[in-house]
This record gives C-alpha cells, sequence and structure tokens, in this order.
C-alpha cells in the first residue's frame, strides 16, 4: 500500500538454517489462506517431511502436553510501543570486549542448496514485484571464516542481480565501532553500537 517503501533485509537471517524459526515465524499470524499458502512454502523449501511439517499446520501436536504448565499470561500475549523489541537492561548496558575481529573479504564458500534457493526465490519475488529493498549486513565480531565466506558469496549473487547491499563490516571505522565498548555480544552491539549502526544507515538512505 505503500509504493515507495525501503524494505531492508539483513542478509545474516538469509543463511540461517530451518528450525525453530518457523514456529516463531507462523505463530503470530492468524489463520488465513495465505498463512496457509506460506506454511506451504516454507515447509517446501525447507524440505520437511509430511510428519515434521504437520506440526507447523497444527502447533497443537507439538505444544499439546504443555496444558499443565499454562498460565494466565499465555492468554494475554502483552502489547507494548516496543512492538516486541528486545527491552531487557543488559542489552542495553552491557558491554563486552570483542576486539580482534578481522573480517575476510576474499574468502568464498558454497552456499548450501536450501539457502541459495531461498535466496534466488526472494531476488526474482522482488524483481516480480519491483519492490525496493537494501541488503544489509550488520558488524559483527564472529571469528567464523565459513560465515564471512558465505556473506561473500550472498553479497557476489545480491550484486550480481543489480541489488544494492549496504556492507557494514567494511565501514566500521565511519560508523565509530568501538569493538570493546560497543557489543553486547559476538553477534549484537548494545545500545552505544546500536545507535551509531542506526545513524549511520539513516545517513546512508538520505
Amino acid at each position: 500500500t505503500q509504493p515507495d517503501t525501503l524494505f531492508i533485509v539483513n542478509v545474516s537471517h538469509l543463511l540461517e538454517n530451518y528450525g525453530n524459526h518457523l514456529h516463531k515465524l507462523l505463530v503470530n499470524y492468524p489463520n488465513s489462506l495465505n498463512k496457509l499458502k506460506m506454511t506451504d512454502y516454507l515447509c517446501d523449501m525447507g524440505e520437511l517431511t509430511l510428519s515434521e511439517r504437520m506440526e507447523h499446520y497444527f502447533p497443537i501436536i507439538r505444544f499439546h502436553d504443555r496444558w499443565s504448565e499454562l498460565t494466565a499470561d499465555d492468554f494475554n500475549a502483552p502489547k507494548d510501543q516496543y512492538k516486541c523489541g528486545s527491552t531487557y537492561k543488559s542489552f542495553l548496558s552491557k558491554s563486552t570486549d570483542v576486539s580482534g575481529i578481522e573480517y575476510d573479504f576474499d574468502t568464498r564458500d558454497s552456499l548450501s542448496e536450501n539457502n541459495t534457493r531461498g535466496l534466488n526465490d526472494l531476488m526474482d519475488y522482488c524483481e516480480q514485484e519491483q519492490v525496493k529493498v537494501l541488503f544489509v549486513i550488520v558488524p559483527q565480531a564472529v571469528d567464523d571464516n565459513e560465515r564471512f565466506s558465505k556473506q561473500n558469496v550472498t553479497v557476489d549473487m545480491l550484486e550480481e542481480r543489480c541489488f544494492d547491499v549496504l556492507d557494514l563490516r567494511r565501514y566500521t571505522q565511519e560508523i565509530g565501532l568501538d569493538y570493546a565498548t560497543d557489543f553486547y555480544n559476538e553477534k549484537h552491539t548494545n545500545l552505544h553500537g546500536s545507535l551509531k549502526v542506526t545513524d549511520y544507515i539513516s545517513r546512508y538512505l538520505i
């Protein structure tokens, strides 16, 4: 409904494996034909067997034995101004020194068949619907060459199809990130780092 909308996609999530992520995604959608079609598609993408996919159509199959643990809170999902964003204080204030990370932009590793197919499907969809999208790689301090390699291959695939990619790993100095103070853990910035990254992306978009 908003033709000028720009969608920002975190590349890291394109490389995740299937599993409980499907439940986290699908549980918040009301039952509808759209949800059924999406469930079909995701189960096909993950090559789930019939028994594995049934719990996504009927979650009670997996969670039926929780009845003895239910409380009133299970029936009253909290609604707040943070739209389910993380509000626990340790994430906002804790700092972990993750200095010493060095990104390897030259290494290349093949993506899994599922990741490759999923990325190509997403790009096809964006082109078909003429969706404006910016793919972003956020700075992390995970010492994992395989992860770097897959991120590099993903960037190659996106740029080959002429999609815009903002690889923030290359701009940590411009962002002003301090790996000694601006990270909550290896994968996430804390409040201080998040403000710097948000400010940089905002200026980039403008």
